[in-house]
């Protein structure tokens, strides 16, 4: 039940018929096992066939009705109204200046439960200063494209720095882009694995390579006025032909900005 609740935490797909199905074969063939020596005439047996039977039964209910509701009333609901999942941590987890400026706990919570939390928190302690330096680069800038958003992690970061930053988040891997798309707090960050949806932003940055990469030479031509490699191999010398001067370039870090 557990698992079928947490899948349906991270993937939105309602599981449970499946695995309440199989927990009640399981009491069945339970039942017929152990309820077969209350007809012993033993006294003893019975008894332990009697709480056997009481015992399935109540776990049976409990799994089905109250793990569901508390399951429900601490993680889904909050989920469905934007927010991260209850946890006990948050009770400890203060407003401190490093929270209002790295945003860890406002962002971690997102993934609390789900099979990619470590991959976010190690991707968030590996890259939290590079994502740092990308958001001071981008004060002011209200519209803005990620390509290759991963599990979200960036997009989540740059969002909580300027709360009406219009964001659309291009993910090719659909695994990860359902990761993206069930995200509690994604707001209005768009999620998509269309590269069409990107054009008419101001801002791009580009993590990883990009393949083809004619279609986003293209688009980063016709829209772009800034343009952010973070840990790219992505071919930059057409952008120098185009009026773009490199404005900051620092440990995988490299930001082009159009002149006039």
């Amino acid at each position: 039940m557990t698992n079928a609740c947490l899948k349906e935490y991270e993937t939105g797909k309602f599981a449970l018929p499946t695995y309440q199905t199989s927990i009640l074969l399981s009491v069945i063939t339970t039942l017929l096992g152990m309820g077969a020596l209350i007809f012993a005439r033993h006294p003893a047996l019975r008894s332990v066939a009697s709480i056997s039977i009481i015992g399935v039964l109540l776990a049976m209910l409990i799994s089905f009705v109250l793990q569901r509701f508390i399951f429900r009333k601490l993680l889904l609901n909050a989920s469905e109204k934007g927010k991260p999942a209850f946890a006990f941590l948050r009770f400890y987890q203060t407003d401190s200046k490093a929270e209002k400026l790295y945003r860890k706990n406002a962002v971690l919570n997102n993934y609390r439960y789900k099979t990619v939390y470590s991959e976010a928190k190690k991707e968030y302690r590996n890259d939290r200063e590079k994502y740092l330096r990308i958001s001071q680069n981008l004060e002011g800038e209200r519209s803005l494209a990620i390509i290759n958003a991963g599990i979200g992690v960036l997009a989540l970061f740059l969002k909580m720095k300027q709360a009406d930053r219009e964001i659309t988040a291009l993910e090719q891997d659909t695994g990860k882009l359902q990761v993206c798309r069930e995200l509690p707090a994604k707001g209005t960050i768009q999620f998509t694995s269309d590269l069409e949806e990107l054009s008419g932003k101001q801002a791009y940055i580009l993590q990883g390579d990009f393949e083809p990469e004619e279609s986003l030479k293209l688009l980063l031509r016709k829209n772009a006025s800034k343009v952010i490699f973070l840990d790219s191999e992505f071919p930059i010398r057409w952008l120098l032909d185009l009026n773009f001067e490199i404005s900051y370039r620092q440990n995988g870090i490299l930001i082009f900005r159009k002149t006039s």
